[in-house]
């Protein structure tokens, strides 16, 4: 989380490219992900206090499955494709 603060490094050390994909992965995270935590919070509060992320609060469903497969997909593919 900390490099969302840190524009500097992608403002003067890297093209173009990153500045659009860091603006992209912030609005991302403003949009999207910060939201649907409120909303999870919101809606389960004692629940929340007793697990460690959504997945737990959350009940089983196959989208449920395929956002834990597509964040395995996520951390096992290369990093550095171009």
């Amino acid at each position: 989380m900390h490099t969302l603060m840190r524009i500097s490094y992608f403002k003067y050390k890297c093209s173009g490219r990153y500045v659009a994909a860091y603006f992209g992965g912030w609005i991302w995270t403003i949009l999207l992900t910060m939201p649907h935590s409120i909303a999870v919070n919101l809606a389960w509060p004692k629940l929340i206090t007793t697990n460690d992320n959504v997945y737990g609060v959350l009940p089983l469903s196959n989208a449920m499955r395929l956002s834990v497969w597509l964040m395995i997909i996520h951390q096992v593919s290369p990093a550095d494709v171009s």
